[in-house]
């Protein structure tokens, strides 16, 4: 059973975010299958090392690309991304000293992607375009 299933309401019509999108709920659901198998604290410290990172390189890349195209909602959207990841470091933390369950922490990877992306990025979706030819090219 997949935890989040790609759909294409999750779909903003930007190459690079949608690809960058697919490949965090691919890291979430590869946690989830992980905590499912009763899979061991350093495997999943190292899927969570995995999230953190590529993480962090989406926000970088979907910031550079609503700076290069004047989004005017940036300010707003790296707060929040901000907050995700000290967020996210948090919960590892808790979660590997046995704190929190693997529910919690998975129901919130999930509302809060899910909730972002059909937020907040559809809402950057017409000025990430604009960066989109300059990103692709980058990569």
């Amino acid at each position: 059973m997949t935890f989040i299933d790609w759909e294409p309401r999750y779909e903003i019509g930007v190459d690079f975010v949608d690809r960058q999108h697919q490949q965090l709920v691919n890291i979430i659901n590869r946690l989830h299958r992980s905590v499912e198998a009763g899979t061991g604290d350093r495997v999943l410290d190292g899927i969570f090392a995995d999230l953190e990172v590529y993480t962090e390189t989406h926000f970088k890349d979907e910031e550079n690309a609503m700076i290069a195209s004047d989004c005017p909602d940036l300010v707003r959207h790296q707060a929040a991304h901000r907050e995700f990841i000290a967020r996210v470091q948090q919960m590892r933390a808790r979660f590997l000293a046995h704190e929190i369950l693997a529910d919690r922490v998975l129901d919130y990877l999930k509302t809060w992607l899910t909730l972002h992306i059909l937020g907040t990025d559809r809402q950057c979706a017409r000025y990430l375009a604009r960066a989109e030819p300059r990103a692709a090219a980058e990569a």
